[in-house]
């Protein structure tokens, strides 16, 4: 018996028309991003590690 394929395959749909950036591998997306921005993620992602951080000493302190 013939296996029978799925009427609208999304995935065929995008891998065909869209596609994959050819220029982003997969685990080094930030490094696409140009020197300011990539500066001003690192400076969020460390203010939100130090609030946390410094709200869990708080909670232990009291």
């Amino acid at each position: 018996m013939e296996e029978k394929k799925p009427f609208d395959d999304g995935n065929e749909f995008i891998l065909k028309y869209l596609g994959i950036p050819a220029g982003v591998p997969s685990g080094k997306k930030n490094a696409k991003l140009p020197m300011p921005l990539r500066i001003f993620q690192y400076f969020i992602v460390g203010f939100v590690v130090l609030s946390f951080v410094l709200v869990f000493i708080s909670y232990i302190v009291n």
